[in-house]
């Protein structure tokens, strides 16, 4: 239990302030090898979840105060009061968060994957968007889904927007990034069939059997799947669509299927 309080920090010079602050950036967490996490509740997950805290920060508030008494008795890692407008420089939701962290990255390998004998995974395949990703790790979470495979990522996966839209729940779920060719020999190895979002010669969404190992396959924003999938032997699916607009966001897309696939297996 830490019982050392937070050092406080009023200057935008201080160099830990600096650290934060890079780690807002892509190329500041590459060169720390840390990332942020803000809110009491995320940053609790992290930690049940293993990772190691290095650094973190309340407001100089009551409310971040508050903070620290939550967080303190869970880690042994230096804690800093930051001047009210240092904080909002930091946090996106400055006004309900109280606290932010400062995690080491985790490398997110295939082979350290374990799955079920009839397992539900998502393939995300080019996505651009840190929210939509979030979005998506939220709905994995609820619907019980084993596993995330992220190929041709778009976005760093320790985007501060990517983890504060999963609420947490970046942290309750297996991901691993991958080439196109290792995720797909991964699924054929395991007899996972494999269903890619497509519209030219596809089926309707709620026709086949998703009670067996099943891959969800879910392209980027801007494009949708690559080519790659389109050739390799998928099964390709379509969400009806009955109104004008042609395409369903790719995070409520995938929550549909999702729960296609639990109703299915309930």
């Amino acid at each position: 239990m830490s019982e050392v309080l937070p050092l406080k920090i009023s200057s935008k010079d201080n160099p830990k302030f600096k650290t934060l602050l890079s780690l807002l950036e892509s190329k500041g967490r590459k060169k720390s090898g840390l990332f942020l996490v803000e809110g009491i509740r995320e940053i609790q997950r992290a930690l049940s979840s293993g990772y190691q805290l290095d650094h973190w920060a309340v407001a100089d508030s009551e409310k971040g105060d508050e903070a620290f008494e939550i967080i303190a008795p869970l880690t042994q890692s230096q804690c800093y009061s930051l001047a009210q407008p240092l904080f909002k420089q930091l946090a996106y939701r400055d006004e309900v968060v109280n606290a932010i962290a400062a995690f080491t990255m985790k490398q997110k390998n295939i082979h350290d994957i374990s799955l079920p004998e009839f397992p539900l995974v998502i393939v995300l395949d080019g996505l651009e968007k840190p929210g939509n990703l979030g979005a998506i790790l939220r709905s994995c979470d609820a619907a019980g889904a084993d596993a995330i495979f992220i190929t041709r990522p778009q976005t760093d996966l320790f985007n501060p927007n990517l983890i504060r839209s999963s609420l947490g729940c970046f942290f309750s779920q297996q991901i691993a990034c991958g080439t196109e060719e290792e995720v797909y020999q991964f699924l054929i190895d395991r007899k996972i069939q494999i269903y890619a979002t497509y519209f030219d010669d596809a089926v309707d969404a709620f026709q086949p059997n998703y009670r067996l190992g099943t891959a969800f396959v879910m392209g980027g924003e801007a494009f949708g799947i690559s080519e790659f999938w389109v050739k390799n032997n998928t099964h390709k699916i379509f969400v009806p669509m009955r109104g004008i607009a042609d395409s369903l966001n790719v995070s409520t897309c995938t929550a549909v299927l999702l729960y296609e696939a639990l109703r299915q297996r309930r």
